[in-house]
């Protein structure tokens, strides 16, 4: 019999390596003389079995495989499918969708959507050893992986030097400047639709577009988010400029996977540019048409990939959404829509090249820490009464962007969606009061709007007697402003009984 043993050089709490600044730590490779301890300890003709370049070369066998967990959120054309894709990053950036393999055990196939994440693993963070065997893009599950009992997983749970790191991870990925590489692809029967000029222009905006994921980042963080085209020379010494690449790939598109056609296009960025999650902060691939399903958009949660078909990479909604979730924020939904929320980016994206002009909701904004100091936290056992303004009023006036209500069994967020500057193309809830509820914590979760809410109008926290009243809404003055109430209501004064004086006997 012989031994086949995959070996991937990557330390316990490691990532792909990035450069300095970004958010994803370098990775830490074996020592010498570890990796010698472990080959010494296979036989002559073990050794000789042994592949320890990438799992690839397994195709077909079952085996396991080390690397980083992730999510992706997947969009539909249909705006009602709520796609969802496990898959583990390997060391050389091939990216594995997980899927259960026909033998796998039982409790693989009663896993269900969000298993890992419920289990301890964070996308983007966490490392993972999954057994199965490797078919094309995909790994096939065999084997449930133990907890990941190191993780918090952003639920709120951190505490001392984890609460710490989570917010210093969440300054990484929301403030700072990032650089973006962006790829066109040449198939042999096909090619991305937009030239290099033109992806570059409504990314960047570098020929005069005035929406795009650089303007819109710029705007919605009041500058503390920027997203800058890589322009110089790689590793590989290829020169790029304006944040546009090119790469040809041997692979056909039409009807086959996207996540086939992503790989074959890490692979042949790697191969030209040099290894690209070393290099740039996020690389944006504007895949061909013609691949199957019907997919527009895809990212990784927490990690530096984005995937867009075709003409959706033009479209700034769907840049802001895909590098939302990039840097950790989940769907908007409401009802029982996962993208209904139209009140900002994170619901679901339309094909327009310059809008809609829109940020974020309030539960985004608290996540992405952009407007802390405006931001009045409360608990169920206190009130808040004062005026809220837009967001996009942050910098011109003094008061409150949001309240933050925690000691529900969900964290509970209030905020005025002001519907002007480059919040003027907000699709929902323009000039009300919101309401919106999500997962107590900071780390990547979907959030639902609950309410919106105009001039006398009120909302009550399920299961509690915690009320949220808008007693009116200033639009007559600079900034326009709400006045809010969030609080336990106060029981009108009980009169003390009254007594009949008495009445002299007949």
């Amino acid at each position: 019999k012989h031994l086949t043993l995959t070996i991937h050089l990557q330390g316990p709490n490691s990532k792909p390596p990035t450069p300095p600044h970004t958010h994803h730590p370098r990775m830490k490779l074996f020592t010498a003389a570890l990796l010698l301890g472990a080959l010494a300890a296979v036989s002559a003709q073990q050794t000789s079995n042994l592949r320890a370049n990438s799992s690839r070369d397994l195709a077909g066998q079952d085996e396991v495989v080390y690397g980083t967990f992730l999510e992706a959120d997947i969009q539909y054309a249909d705006r009602t499918t709520d796609g969802h894709a496990d898959a583990v990053a390997l060391p050389d950036g091939t990216i594995l969708d997980i899927i259960d393999d026909d033998d796998a055990d039982e409790d693989v196939k009663k896993r269900g959507r969000g298993w890992f994440r419920k289990h301890g693993y964070e996308s983007g963070n966490s490392q993972i050893a999954l057994t199965g065997r490797v078919e094309g893009s995909k790994f096939k599950l065999k084997k449930l992986p133990g907890d990941n009992t190191n993780a918090n997983n952003g639920k709120g749970l951190a505490k001392g030097k984890n609460k710490r790191r989570l917010e210093e991870d969440r300054r990484r990925l929301t403030t700072g400047t990032k650089t973006v590489l962006a790829l066109r692809v040449v198939a042999p029967d096909v090619s991305t639709s937009s030239s290099m000029a033109q992806i570059s222009d409504e990314i960047f905006g570098t020929s005069g577009d005035s929406i795009n994921l650089k303007s819109q980042y710029a705007a919605c963080s009041h500058d503390q988010l920027m997203f800058e085209p890589f322009d110089g020379t790689t590793t590989s010494g290829v020169k790029v400029e304006n944040g546009v690449g090119e790469v040809t790939i041997s692979q056909t598109v039409t009807g086959v996977a996207n996540s086939d056609i992503r790989n074959a296009v890490e692979a042949a960025g790697n191969a030209k540019f040099g290894t690209m999650y070393s290099q740039f902060n996020y690389v944006m691939q504007c895949l061909p048409p013609g691949t199957s399903g019907g997919w527009i958009a895809y990212a990784y949660v927490n990690w530096y990939l984005s995937v867009y078909n075709n003409e959706w990479c033009n479209y700034p909604s769907a840049q802001l959404h895909e590098i939302g979730h990039n840097i950790g924020l989940g769907h908007s939904g409401e009802g029982t829509g996962a993208y209904h929320d139209q009140s900002g980016m994170m619901g679901y994206s339309y094909s327009s090249d310059e809008g809609p002009v829109m940020c974020f909701n309030a539960a985004k904004n608290y996540q992405l820490g952009w407007f802390d100091d405006r931001f009045t936290e409360i608990n169920l056992d206190e009130s808040f009464v004062g005026d809220l303004i837009g967001q996009v009023d942050y910098e011109i006036a003094p008061q409150q962007v949001g309240v933050r209500i925690t000691g529900a069994a969900e964290d509970y967020y209030v905020s005025f969606n002001r519907k002007t500057g480059h919040n003027s193309g907000t699709v929902e809830g323009a000039n009300q009061v919101l309401v919106h509820k999500r997962t107590t914590g900071i780390g990547y979760a979907p959030s639902t709007l609950l309410a919106k809410l105009s001039a006398g109008g009120s909302y009550t926290i399920p299961a509690t007697s915690f009320k949220i009243t808008v007693g009116s809404i200033d639009t007559n003055s600079e900034p326009w402003m709400a006045s809010v109430t969030a609080a336990v209501p106060t029981p009108p004064p009980t009169n003390p009984p009254t007594t009949n004086p008495p009445t002299n006997p007949p």
